[in-house]
């Protein structure tokens, strides 16, 4: 089709958002008889109408126009009588089996008005064609509505448009054969049909309306639109101003919107069951529908879709990797059927109001390729998310909240049907974000994947599966603060996975971190979980050689265990377990943030050897010395106990509790495990007296290792150094401490107030327990 032929539509359209609705039939309309045409009308030119036979006629004329063919309302110049012997129609009206021709004797290309003010709908259930030395476009025009119904064909090379608006044909002439449709000359607004079953046209076909457009057919090329707001001709058009929401654009049968072709609407769109439709325009536009866009047939999408909202319970195919959708309000993208794509599949919901994305269905990736789900409301996958290629996937989901359930599926190098992730069969990356203040990041799903991931949000939940990174880092970053009714910002729950060789828990002080499931596995090197209370009874899985790094500002140990004070018979029955794999080693590094005004407690039970340095506070005396009394330390508890050897240093203000345990069975004594002093030895002295509430346990049944004249313990004169009572090792390290000078006390100077100093602990202070 030539470029004069071409006609180019450039609709405005808005982003209103309209109720999803069923679509809405045109009203009853008989028919015309069979074999019947349009009878007498007026023009502003001379044409003649002459009779081929009892159901054919032609018109003709012989001019570059524009030309008006105008039946009802006030007569035009010139008036031309219908032939005798044809049944007629008061208005623009073709019967079954009846043919009429509008042909064009000029070698100049013409713009036609067919322009229908009798106060009924045009209908055309014959052949309409436009021939002739130069084919005129057509434009049928009806304020009332225009049916094209089924068995109809259409012969337009270069073109037809059905307008369901009422047009003056003055304003036509005097726009040189222009279609004006805008706020001020869409007075009558009627319904438009073109039925399923109607052939052609060869050329373009416009099909606008501002009640319910209803299309079944197509031309060789198509325009579509549902509201107004455009000013068409044969060869060009320029946007309107105006747009009606109140429209509804209801697509069926198999429809191709190739390069040349457009869909706006500024209403609803359904895409009815049984209907295929294919919309492709060239790369650089759009199909722009303002309220809500509804397929429960087949889409084929080759360019990006933007709607008030998108619901997709049929089977809708994305084939160009740069193809996505986005919903502009608030009801957002539901998917209860196929999505298909070819490479990227985005799905956008952006109102700012809180647009949802749901996928109730089936999303398929035919090849390698990312999905991403992006919404200011809440982001749920609860159906199947399909991907065709063996690598380079990626799934990235960002919402106000999210809630990624349903399964992901990924081909395998030996199998081209998707199957569920694992170890061997991971995808690329995944990136879960719940954006809103008060934003809920739920995944209930089991994913893996190869590189770098993330998870984040104010409250971040894995309720069920869990995610596991195989090659990098994984990033969990919860907010902090009570969010909604709950109270932490990260739960694992109960048989729940992270998992990664590096995981970073990036919270805050006010982060509450919920571990019912576990952090890490057997090959996880380093956990770094910065926080405020972190709580637990799934705790943590790390390799042989690994770190645990844990910052933070409450406390770190069960709360479903037993009452987290009092006797450390009691306490240590409230802990957090960490899993070394192999009974490898594993360092555990503690920064309190928070002693000087609160207690902390620590509560921790390794399964293998552990290298235990509390760190981030200064010790308030060193052997030898003496300082003013800092009162603002207070009094925490810190209890480790190992299945393997505990090698202990640094500083921790108030009670440490170190035992060697038997697997399985807390408090139980190992006779294999040692405890161990590491380098400067262990300090637990507060500057305040803590009688009967503070001091050293030492549970092992093994002597203690690596006392010397640097590694010494240092705890409070008035508190205890304490052994098991069964090992003699009080009484002994009682004896020898005078000569030893490796236990020390610090004790609150009485001569000189609010000061403190240090001597060797007496040898009443040390007890057997």
């Amino acid at each position: 089709m030539s470029k004069s032929h071409k006609m180019n539509l450039r609709p405005i359209v808005g982003a209103m958002i309209m109720a999803l609705a069923a679509p809405a039939a045109m009203a009853a309309v008989t028919p015309p008889a069979a074999n019947s045409l349009p009878g007498a009308f007026s023009s502003n030119i001379t044409p003649t109408y002459a009779a081929a036979a009892s159901n054919a006629a032609t018109i003709t004329f012989g001019t570059s126009g524009p030309v008006v063919l105008q039946w009802g309302g006030t007569a035009l110049n010139n008036t031309v009588a219908a032939p005798s012997g044809i049944t007629t129609n008061a208005g623009f009206d073709i019967g079954a089996g009846a043919s009429l021709s509008i042909a064009n004797s000029s070698a100049s290309a013409a713009s036609v008005l067919i322009n229908d003010v009798t106060g009924n709908p045009s209908q055309i259930y014959g052949t309409l064609t436009a021939g002739g030395a130069s084919a005129p476009t057509l434009f049928v025009a009806n304020g009332n509505g225009v049916i094209v119904g089924s068995g109809a064909t259409l012969t337009a090379p270069n073109g037809i448009a059905l307008v369901g608006y009422a047009q003056d044909s003055a304003a036509f002439i005097s726009a040189g054969g222009a279609v004006v449709v805008n706020g001020a000359t869409a007075t009558n607004k009627g319904d438009v049909t073109v039925a399923q079953g109607v052939t052609g046209p060869t050329g373009f076909l416009l099909v606008a309306g501002a009640g319910n457009v209803n299309v079944g057919a197509a031309g060789a090329s198509n325009s579509v639109l549902a509201g107004y707001g455009f000013t068409a001709n044969a060869t060009g058009a320029t946007g309107g101003s105006a747009l009606y929401t109140g429209s509804t654009l209801n697509l069926s049968g198999s429809l191709n919107y190739s390069a040349n072709s457009t869909v706006a609407a500024a209403g609803n769109v359904n895409v009815l069951s049984g209907a295929n439709v294919s919309m492709s325009p060239a790369a650089t536009t759009s199909t722009i529908i303002g309220g809500a866009f509804s397929n429960a047939g087949n889409v084929t999408l080759a360019d990006n879709l933007s709607a008030g909202s998108i619901v997709n319970s049929g089977t809708l195919t994305a084939t160009s990797s740069a193809a996505t959708l986005t919903a502009t309000g608030t009801a957002g993208i539901v998917n209860n059927g196929i999505m298909a794509g070819s490479g990227a599949i985005s799905l956008a919901a952006l109102n700012t109001a809180g647009a949802v994305i749901t996928n109730n269905g089936v999303i398929n990736d035919k090849v390698s390729g990312a999905l991403t789900l992006k919404g200011s409301g809440l982001v749920s996958n609860n159906g199947t998310i399909n991907f065709s290629g063996t690598s380079g996937n990626t799934v990235t989901v960002s919402g106000g909240s999210v809630n990624f359930y349903g399964a992901v599926n990924q081909a395998t190098p030996t199998s081209a049907t998707p199957s569920i992730l694992n170890a061997s069969n991971a995808i690329s990356a995944a990136s879960l974000n719940a954006t809103a203040s008060a934003g809920v990041l739920n995944l209930g799903t089991t994913l893996f994947a190869s590189t770098a991931s993330t998870l984040a949000g104010p409250a971040v939940r894995v309720v069920a599966g869990g995610l596991t990174e195989l090659g990098g880092i994984l990033t969990v970053t919860p907010g902090s603060g009570k969010v909604g009714s709950y109270g932490y910002n990260l739960s694992l729950f109960p048989g729940t996975t992270l998992a990664a060789p590096t995981i970073n828990v990036a919270g805050a002080s006010g982060s509450n971190i919920n571990l019912d499931g576990v952090l890490g596995n057997s090959s996880t090197g380093t956990v770094n979980v910065n926080g405020g209370t972190i709580n637990g009874s799934g705790g943590f899985s790390l390799a042989s050689a690994s770190t645990l790094n844990a910052t933070f500002a409450g406390n770190f140990n069960n709360p479903n265990g037993a009452a987290a004070a009092g006797h450390p018979g009691v306490f240590q029955y409230n802990y957090v377990p960490v899993n070394v794999a192999s009974n490898g080693t594993a360092a555990v590094n503690l920064v309190p943030q928070s002693t000087t005004s609160t207690a902390e407690m620590v509560n921790l039970l390794v399964n293998g050897n552990v290298t235990l340095s509390p760190s981030g506070l200064t010790a308030p005396l060193l052997k030898g010395g003496a300082t003013a009394v800092q009162s603002s330390y207070q009094n925490s508890h810190l209890v480790v106990q190992a299945t393997g050897n505990i090698t202990v240093s640094g500083y921790w203000p108030g009670l440490v509790y170190l035992g060697n345990i038997n697997a399985g069975t807390p408090g139980s004594l190992s006779r294999l495990g040692t405890i161990n002093l590491g380098a400067g030895g262990l300090n637990n002295a507060l500057p305040a007296n803590v009688a009967g509430a503070g001091g050293i346990f030492f549970m092992t049944s093994n002597p203690l290792g690596g006392l010397s004249s640097t590694n010494y313990v240092m705890t409070n004169t008035n508190s205890w150094v304490n052994f098991p009572a069964s090992t003699g090792f009080a009484g002994a390290y009682a004896a020898n401490n005078p000569s030893n000078k490796y236990i020390y006390g610090a004790v609150i100077n009485s001569s000189t107030p609010g000061v403190i100093s240090t001597q060797l602990l007496p040898a009443g202070d040390f007890q057997g327990r």
